[in-house]
C-alpha cells in the first residue's frame, strides 16, 4: 500500500511503486489509468490524501485507489465526442480503454476506484 499527499509532486512517486510489483511490460498502461484515476482526485474531489493499493488475481492486476475527497459521480461524466475538440474530460476515457474494468464505490467519506488490468500473461492465453 502506498499513501501519498494528493499533490501532483507526491503522486510522481506512484511510478517507482507500481514497479516494485509489476513485470516491465505492465508498467506503462497501468501507471497511466491510475494516475489518471489519482489526478482526478486531485483535480475534481479536491483530497488531500490519495492510497493505492494493488494485488495479483487469477491473471489479473488490481489497484485500488482511495481518496478522501467529495464524492465522485462518474455517472455524471460527459462522453467525449471523438471529432469534438476539448480540453478536459478525457481521464475516465482513457482510464476505460486502458483497464479490463472500472468501478467506483463511496466507502464512508472515501471514493474508492478500483481499476483491473489483464496481465501480459492473461492476454496471450
Amino acid at each position: 500500500m502506498l499513501t501519498v499527499d494528493a499533490t501532483y509532486e507526491a503522486v510522481r512517486a506512484l511510478g517507482p511503486w507500481l514497479r516494485e510489483f509489476l513485470d516491465a511490460d505492465e508498467v506503462g498502461s497501468i501507471e497511466l489509468a491510475v494516475h489518471e484515476v489519482a489526478t482526478n482526485a486531485i483535480d475534481h474531489a479536491e483530497a488531500s490524501t490519495v492510497q493505492f493499493d494493488l494485488c495479483r488475481s487469477g491473471g489479473q492486476v488490481v489497484v485500488s485507489v482511495a481518496d478522501d475527497g467529495r464524492p465522485a459521480h462518474p455517472t455524471d461524466v460527459e462522453v467525449n465526442e471523438p471529432d469534438t475538440p476539448q480540453v478536459r474530460g478525457y481521464g475516465l476515457m482513457i482510464v476505460e480503454q486502458l483497464a479490463e474494468s472500472v468501478s467506483y464505490r463511496r466507502d464512508g467519506a472515501r471514493n474508492v476506484w478500483t481499476l483491473t488490468f489483464a496481465t501480459a500473461t492473461s492476454r496471450s492465453t
